[in-house]
């Protein structure tokens, strides 16, 4: 007969069953709710790593002779950040890729709706007016296609608006450049477990495996949120360098006519420079 035992608490459940064979599963639930650890402990003092239905995430394995402060550490610190990275990499990856499809289509579709206005408002404008049986009205024909040249000409408008759009954001946010941020921390920290599992490169033979292991842990982490500032610190200087061109070419339009008057532009650098106040 099975015998089960849990204890829970506000951070951490532990659960644990055994059959009349003598095996036992062991799994474990940490704060963030996922389980990282799924395994069979057999008679014989092994653990059997279980299948699951998609294979994703992978199960952690921990070896049973593990200290809770070794356990603590994988749960609570390696699979807590490792798991951040995989999920911050796919929701990047996923923003990348619908605002790159944006600007694609978009670029396509465009230049299109400019070069064909006039063959498409023709077309629709004819075919309507066949439909509702006026198809030799030579007026009513030219008012539908002005029509429809009003109508593409928006839309071309807001296609331009929205590949724009899109552009600017990936290129505020950095979609792409933070998925592959994530995606390579994610991985050298699956690499890093999967060498300390095997004690292989520095774990092979080593008395601090465990110490060891932290460090490198603690590294990858360190260069990831360095990254991660360095990325913004970027963002935010690139930002301000566009706004004050905007500024600046604002400035050296002084006769209000809406277009960048370059001698203007030059007297007001140079009389900048020039100034002692700095």
């Amino acid at each position: 007969m099975a015998s089960k035992s849990a204890s829970t608490d506000s951070k951490n459940t532990t659960t644990s069953s055994a059959d009349a064979n003598g095996t036992s599963k062991v799994s474990s639930i940490n704060a963030t709710g996922t389980m990282p650890t799924v395994t069979t402990q057999t008679a014989g003092g092994g653990f059997i790593l279980e299948p699951r239905e998609n294979n994703w995430p992978p199960p952690v394995f921990i070896r049973q002779t593990a200290t809770m402060r070794e356990k603590f550490f994988i749960e609570n610190r390696w699979h807590a950040q490792w798991a951040y990275y995989d999920q911050k990499a796919s929701e990047f990856k996923s923003r990348y890729y619908y605002y790159q499809t944006i600007v694609v289509v978009g670029s396509l579709v465009i230049p299109a709706l400019i070069s064909l206005n006039s063959a498409i408002a023709r077309g629709l404008a004819a075919g309507i007016l066949a439909i509702s049986g006026n198809a030799g009205d030579a007026a009513a024909l030219a008012q539908a296609e002005t029509y429809w040249r009003i109508i593409i000409d928006a839309l071309t408008v807001m296609l331009s608006l929205c590949v724009a759009g899109a552009a600017a954001l990936e290129g505020l946010y950095k979609y792409g450049e933070s998925w592959n941020s994530y995606r390579a921390a994610a991985e050298e920290l699956q690499a890093e477990k999967s060498f300390y599992d095997m004690g292989a490169g520095p774990y092979e033979n080593s008395a601090r495996a465990f110490s060891i292991f932290v460090e490198r842990v603690e590294g990858i982490i360190t260069k990831q949120n360095g990254n991660y500032f360095q990325a913004v610190q970027q963002s935010i200087k690139q930002q301000s360098e566009e706004n004050s061109e905007l500024i600046a070419n604002f400035k050296s339009d002084e006769d209000g006519d809406g277009d960048i008057d370059y001698e203007e532009t030059v007297t007001v650098t140079s009389t900048t420079t020039t100034n002692p106040a700095g």
